[in-house]
This record gives C-alpha cells, sequence and structure tokens, in this order.
C-alpha cells in the first residue's frame, strides 16, 4: 500500500524540491562548463579597418586567434594580443581553434562575411559580423520603385493616353 499524502504535505515537498534547485542550480550532463561571468574566447577574421573596431570591442575577453590575409595588421594585432594563434586563412583557423572559440568577430570585405559566419557556425562559434549573411527576408534582387512623385495621384500613369482609332 502507498503512503496517503495530503495537498498541505505535496505543496511543502514541492517547494523544498524547488527551493532545492533555484539554490544549487541545475547540473547536468550538457550544463555549459562555464560560469556566466566568465570570459568568452573570441577569434577575429579579419583585424584591419573595420576588423580591427570589432576586435578592440572585445579586448576584455580571451583573444584566442586572429587572421588576416594582410601581414601588416595581423603584426599589429599579435603585437597587442601576444596569447592569440596567428593564422592567414580563416578556414584554417577555424578548423585547429574550434574547441578553444566560442565567438568569432568577421571583419571581411562583404563577399566574405557569409562564407566565414557560416563557417564558423557550422563549428558551433558565434560569429557577431558587420554585414548580414543574407539578404533580410522579402527582400528581392530588384531595385524598388521610387515613391510616386509628390501631388500625383497613386498609381497614375505620367503617360499620355493613346486614342483609341
Amino acid at each position: 500500500m502507498g503512503v496517503k499524502s495530503n495537498r498541505r504535505e505535496f505543496l511543502q515537498t514541492g517547494a523544498v524540491v524547488g527551493a532545492g534547485f533555484w539554490v544549487t542550480g541545475r547540473q547536468s550532463a550538457w550544463a555549459q562548463e562555464k560560469g556566466p561571468n566568465a570570459k568568452l574566447n573570441v577569434a577575429s577574421i579579419g583585424v584591419g579597418g573595420r576588423g580591427r573596431a570589432s576586435l578592440d570591442a572585445c579586448k576584455n575577453e580571451n583573444i584566442v586567434a586572429v587572421c588576416d590575409i594582410d601581414d601588416n595588421p595581423l603584426d599589429k594585432a599579435c603585437k597587442d594580443f601576444p596569447k592569440a594563434k596567428r593564422y592567414n586563412d580563416y578556414r584554417k583557423m577555424i578548423e585547429e581553434c574550434q574547441k578553444e572559440i566560442d565567438a568569432v568577430t568577421v571583419g571581411t570585405p562583404d563577399h566574405h562575411h557569409a562564407p566565414a559566419a557560416v563557417r564558423a557556425r557550422r563549428r558551433r562559434a558565434e560569429p557577431d559580423q558587420d554585414q548580414p549573411s543574407r539578404p533580410p527576408s522579402g527582400a528581392s534582387g530588384r531595385r524598388r520603385r521610387p515613391p510616386a512623385a509628390i501631388g500625383r495621384r497613386r498609381g497614375a500613369s505620367s503617360r499620355p493616353r493613346r486614342s483609341a482609332s
């Protein structure tokens, strides 16, 4: 036979269990290894120009890797972040550092934003990029028509009508 419990005992037991989870926190096999206040491990793709501004915005985090095809800004970034690994190819950087990287800044020309961001995301690193990796939803490749001229009725044609002859 089971033990009978009333509503009061049920609520007390539930409150104790809930308070236990609240105090200890949820511990599970897939819980994050780092606490919420831990620093992120950031890699940077493109460290010259706008990419340098993104890198400087993350200077309080752990910069683990920097990548640029131009050696001049890469040398400066390596001097400012001596613990960071140096790369000239972002594909190689993401492949070799994928276990260490939590986030990636992408500061490359427009045609490299999407490939770099997609590759980083597939390796479970969250990319931060200045350009969108795809056009906004509903956008098409066509240019939008300019708004109708002031004082003209909407939908009215500016061409004269043909005579029916």
